[in-house]
């Protein structure tokens, strides 16, 4: 086998490898996901921005999820008035000032913090399953994606 042929099929292995683990950990999410949301409280919602900046000071421009919230019921009174005021009509979605996450039951509290650490930690998982610029949106549904604008 030549070196060229080597180097195809070690790249072809690793590919593979790497597409039948992101199907494992995309499975195991989606699993994680439905569980929690059986668990947690009707209506409940995990939502996170994901995007690679268009501009970043001169360094390299990188995809990142970022401002993951859990929300289990609508914002009222002086949350809603904020965020519409500072955000508009996606109520502060994406900058994490949100936490509803301190009134669940402490076991879906733990589970919450499980789902959301695993998004935040795995951005390549997110980056293939709900493409770049997005804000996702979690539920008992299933996922709704929207796009996202940004600077």
């Amino acid at each position: 086998m030549s070196i060229a042929d080597n180097l195809k099929a070690v790249t072809k292995k690793a590919a593979d490898a790497k597409k039948a683990l992101q199907k494992e950990l995309q499975a195991s999410f989606n699993d994680a996901a439905q569980a929690f949301f059986n668990k947690a409280p009707e209506g409940t919602t995990i939502t996170w921005c994901q995007y690679t900046p268009y501009f970043n000071d001169g360094d390299p421009c990188v995809f990142g999820v970022g401002g993951i919230e859990v929300r289990f019921k609508p914002l009222e009174g002086e949350d809603k008035e904020m965020a519409e005021e500072e955000y508009g009509e996606d109520e502060g979605f994406c900058h994490g000032e949100i936490d509803q996450t301190k009134e669940l039951p402490k076991e879906v509290r733990a589970d919450a913090k499980a789902l959301t650490g695993f998004i935040s930690s795995q951005g390549e998982l997110m980056l293939a399953l709900y493409d770049d610029h997005n804000i996702i949106r979690l539920s008992k549904d299933g996922a709704t994606v929207s796009d996202y604008e940004h600077d």
